[in-house]
């Protein structure tokens, strides 16, 4: 049984990690850039970022993100990194996880997050296909306009699947500020 979930697991890891589409050039949007520099927000403001992730069967994965509050923005996201130490393969139950995204811009900026993730494993026992998990999330870079963002808080992840199509969206609460820490 440890086998087959560790393969399961493997195998949704290695789909996750496909990065697709590839980078598109994008000129920088000076406009925006010059509006979020011009207008520093004081204090922590509250955000929310949405990732979206559609997976069909024979098609490219499409991942958009669209954020609102602190910061109004949307573009594609890509993997960067998953590490979980090692953890899943010790513990048939519970593993930790952290993975690396990165958020760009409609103006080429990006935004580099990290997630934090306790992982349930029960769930690939009853539904591989569905993963109730939720976690932290943290910026660690930004480039462009979001030079300056640093932000954090909570996630949450809700997995449905329509017709063909699996679609994967992270509601990303928090708060996030512009300017030097």
């Amino acid at each position: 049984m440890k086998k087959k979930l560790a393969g399961v697991f493997f195998l949704l890891v290695g789909v996750m990690v496909l990065v697709y589409p590839s980078f598109t050039s994008a000129r920088p949007n000076d406009v925006t850039r010059d509006r979020l520099r011009a207008t520093p927000l004081a204090g922590p403001n509250d955000t929310t970022i949405t990732l979206t992730q559609i997976r069909k069967l024979g098609q490219p994965t499409v991942r958009t993100w669209v954020a609102s509050g602190g910061v109004a923005d949307s573009g594609s996201w890509f993997f960067l990194s998953f590490d979980d130490s090692g953890s899943i393969l010790h513990s048939p139950v519970v593993g930790a996880a952290q993975l690396t995204l990165l958020l760009v811009g409609q103006d080429g900026s990006t935004i580099t997050l990290e997630q934090n993730d306790l992982l349930n494993l029960e769930w690939f026992i009853h539904d591989p296909l569905d993963s109730p998990e939720a976690g932290s999330w943290h910026i660690v870079d930004g480039t462009g306009a979001y030079s300056t963002l640093h932000g954090a808080g909570r996630y949450s992840i809700e997995v449905h699947r329509i017709s063909d199509a699996r679609v994967v969206t992270w509601q990303l609460d928090g708060h996030t500020t512009f300017g030097e820490p």
